[in-house]
């Protein structure tokens, strides 16, 4: 969400989830950026986004919260929020690298326990 009381309050919680972690900011050439698909310039910047980069909270080498300013969601809406086809797309394929690091992680991170 690109709103200022939202930004402050998720900075809170992420603050109190993660006391020793503070939000980072997300390398451009990180895998979250690259697969399934590639922005070379990290999250694509949104009409509340201003530029600001991806952050995000690293715990035991994973992504355990991706915080992006610039509003993905409001992207995915029927209508876009007004947002231009080209950027309402590269929310959505945002969205997926999101969820496709998401489930290859824990994946990877479980394999061990689940039964062969």
């Amino acid at each position: 969400c690109g709103g200022i009381a939202w930004d402050r309050a998720f900075r809170k919680m992420a603050g109190q989830l993660f006391p020793e972690r503070p939000l980072i900011k997300i390398p451009y050439d990180d895998i979250i950026f690259k697969a399934p698909y590639e922005f070379d310039r990290g999250a694509p910047p949104l009409w509340h986004h201003g530029g600001y980069p991806a952050l995000g909270v690293e715990h035991k080498g994973r992504w355990c919260i991706f915080y992006h300013p610039g509003d993905l969601n409001d992207a995915w809406k029927i209508g876009a929020s007004g947002l231009s086809k080209h950027k309402s797309d590269q929310a959505y394929e945002m969205g997926v690298n999101i969820v496709y690091y998401s489930f290859t992680h824990y994946l990877e991170l479980t394999r061990k326990y689940r039964k062969r």
